[in-house]
C-alpha cells in the first residue's frame, strides 16, 4: 500500500520478520499474530507538490488545475528531473543534508513540465522504498493507494505507470484512512470483531476500478527512474557541502 500525504509511505506485508541488510526500509510487528510490514518514509511527497503550489501559482488554484498542467506535460517532464528532498529524506536514504533540486532544467521547459516533474519526482522516491521492500524479498502484484494524493486520477495513473503494477483505491474517503485503522484496532480491542482480518474484510471495500500501468509509459519511467536514482550518490557530497559553507568575512 502506497500513501500519499504531507509525507509518503509504501507497506507490503510478510509472514515473517526479515531485516534489510541495506537499512533502507523499516521492519514492524503487526497487531496481528504471525504478521510483519515492511515501511518507508518519503519526507516531502504531497509537501513538494504543496510547496511547488504555495510559491508558483495562484493561491486560490484548485489543485485540479495544477494536474491538468501536469498532465499536459510530455512524459519524463521532458527529460526534467526532480529530487523531493525539501526537508531532508528518510527511506532509503536517512539523510538530513540531501536537499530539493531539479536536474536538467534547460530554457525549454515550463511551468506544467516542472510540476510534473515534481510529481514524477515524488513518486521515484516512492519506487526507491518499493524497491528496497522488494530487496527483502517481498513482491506486491498489486499497489492501493490511499491519502491526499490518492484523489488525483492523474496521480493514479503515474504511479502505476512508475510502480509497473495496478494500482487499486479502497472505496472510503482515504484522507481518514489512519483513522479508521485505529477505529478498527479498537474494535477489535473491545471484541466487536473477531480479529483484525475479519474487521478488515468487513469494514474495507475496494473500488471496482483498476489504473492498469501502460507499457510504453512504464519503459519511459523506468529509464528516468535509473537516471533518478543514480543522481542521490553524485549529489550527496555536493548538499553537505553547501550547508557547510562559512560565510563569516
Amino acid at each position: 500500500m502506497t500513501t500519499i500525504g504531507t509525507s509518503g509511505t509504501v507497506f507490503a506485508f510478510s509472514e515473517k520478520p526479515v531485516l534489510d541488510v541495506n537499512k533502507s526500509v523499516y521492519t514492524f510487528c503487526m497487531p496481528v499474530p504471525g504478521a510483519w510490514h515492511f515501511m518507508g518514509s518519503v519526507n516531502s511527497c504531497g509537501a513538494s507538490l504543496k510547496w511547488w503550489r504555495n510559491n508558483f501559482y495562484p493561491d486560490d488554484l484548485e489543485y485540479e488545475q495544477i494536474n491538468k498542467d501536469a498532465a499536459s506535460s510530455a512524459p519524463s517532464a521532458n527529460r526534467l528531473i526532480y529530487l523531493p528532498y525539501l526537508n531532508g529524506e528518510q527511506s532509503p536514504h536517512f539523510n538530513l543534508n540531501c536537499r530539493g533540486s531539479f536536474v536538467g532544467l534547460a530554457a525549454i521547459h515550463t511551468k506544467a513540465d516542472m510540476t510534473r516533474a515534481v510529481m514524477e519526482g515524488a513518486t521515484y522516491a516512492l519506487r526507491d522504498i518499493l524497491t528496497g521492500i522488494r530487496n527483502c524479498g517481498v513482491r506486491p502484484e498489486t499497489m492501493r493507494m490511499c491519502g491526499g494524493g490518492s484523489k488525483s486520477p492523474f496521480w493514479r495513473q503515474l504511479m502505476a505507470d512508475i510502480y509497473n503494477m495496478p494500482v487499486t483505491l479502497p472505496d472510503m474517503n482515504s484522507e481518514n484512512s489512519a483513522a479508521l485503522g485505529v477505529a478498527i484496532l479498537a474494535a477489535v480491542g473491545t471484541g466487536e470483531y473477531q480479529s483484525v482480518v475479519d474487521a478488515c474484510d468487513k469494514i474495507i471495500k475496494m473500488r471496482k476500478e483498476v489504473y492498469q500501468p501502460d507499457e510504453e509509459m512504464a519503459f519511459i519511467y523506468d529509464k528516468v527512474y535509473q537516471e533518478f536514482d543514480n543522481l542521490y550518490p553524485k549529489l550527496k557530497e555536493n548538499w553537505k557541502s553547501i550547508l557547510d559553507l562559512d560565510f563569516r568575512y
